[in-house]
């Protein structure tokens, strides 16, 4: 979905999903963290 918004080819998928994840799980950790602090 957000990947049609951004004009992604279809090819990087694959690259962009896993980079995605990679974010994501550092958002999450960084998250916690935070929570942690409060």
């Amino acid at each position: 979905m957000v990947v049609n918004i951004l004009g992604w080819p279809g090819n990087l998928w694959g690259e962009w999903t896993d980079n995605n994840t990679k974010y994501n799980k550092g958002l999450e950790q960084s998250y916690q963290l935070y929570k942690k602090e409060k």
